[in-house]
């Protein structure tokens, strides 16, 4: 299955740093987003919890076509991250990754290749 996931980082929530290979996003209480990319095509989403500024029980999963998209001119923001996903099981993206974009609480949507949407973005608590 190919799952099209588009991940949002509102500024006031996420600090946000970026560099030409690599994007982090963390919130306050230190759960931390990682995205590198090796190149334009490829790269791996990681999610971590930080512990003295070191990543602890990081989860990788490789992605296809990683982009960092921003609306506005502001470069120390991003709108949203759009990254594609293929080869996990329906039941592998629903039970990992998704999961690890709610324990996050990162807001997503994600999109199967029929292109039907399956999800909407989640409402912050």
């Amino acid at each position: 299955m190919t799952y099209h996931l588009t991940l949002e980082f509102p500024k006031e929530k996420y600090s946000i740093d970026k560099n030409s290979n690599q994007f982090t996003a963390k919130d306050q209480e230190g759960n931390r987003f990682i995205m590198t990319t090796d190149n334009k095509q490829k790269g791996k989403i990681s999610f971590c919890k930080d512990d003295d500024n070191e990543c602890k029980s990081k989860q990788h999963y490789t992605v296809k076509d990683p982009k960092i998209c921003n609306k506005l001119s502001d470069i120390d923001s991003a709108d949203y991250i759009s990254v594609i996903m293929e080869g996990y099981g329906e039941k592998y993206f629903q039970e990992r990754i998704l999961g690890g974009l709610n324990k996050y609480n990162i807001d997503y949507i994600f999109v199967v290749d029929e292109g039907e949407t399956q999800n909407v973005l989640l409402e912050i608590l």
